[in-house]
């Protein structure tokens, strides 16, 4: 595997159980995010999780090197071409941050790092393709075939523009052009 990278591949805030101080998320999909290497795409199916369940922290905005950067733990699962996360927030000063910021709306994104296999990478050019229907990405992109998940991060400002709560623009009267 790779070095430790950081996505935010189509998060989507999914909903929240305040008792249990929980947020449901769709932390990656399939879709193209544009990286420094041009638009990658991680495929679900290559997904390894079992790093991540043996220790799966959520951090504050990819600091991995500060245990007080650990705001809550989460359960994984993918459904499909999705990553699906349930996070629990830690009862931290930081953990009660992040809670009342995702809680009150003001935060509704969360990124994965994660590494990859290189030998299970497609870098398609221009004209190539893979896959077919929804899950078709045309090149030039990075298809990542495995990778794995470390961490669950919440962010401000993620890399996927669709990694936002999705119910609350669609509310707003905003056209294509905007």
């Amino acid at each position: 595997m790779t070095a430790h990278r950081l996505m935010s591949g189509g998060a989507e805030f999914r909903g929240m159980d305040e008792e249990k101080r929980q947020a449901s998320f769709v932390a990656s999909t399939e879709n193209p995010v544009q990286t420094w290497g041009g638009p990658e795409v991680l495929r679900m199916k290559g997904a390894r999780l079992g790093r991540f369940r043996k220790n799966p922290v959520v951090l504050d905005s990819h600091n991995r090197h500060d245990l007080a950067s650990v705001i809550g733990k989460a359960e994984v699962k993918v459904e499909g071409r999705e990553l699906h996360t349930t996070i629990t927030y830690a009862p931290t000063e930081r953990g009660e941050l992040a809670w009342s910021l995702v809680r009150d709306g003001f935060v509704r994104a969360v990124s994965v790092g994660y590494s990859i296999n290189p030998l299970k990478v497609k870098r398609l050019r221009e004209g190539e393709h893979d896959g077919s229907g929804d899950s078709r990405v045309e090149g030039p992109a990075t298809v990542v075939g495995e990778w794995e998940l470390h961490e669950i991060s919440n962010v401000p400002v993620p890399a996927d523009a669709d990694a936002v709560k999705r119910d609350f623009y669609d509310s707003l009267a905003v056209s294509e052009s905007d």
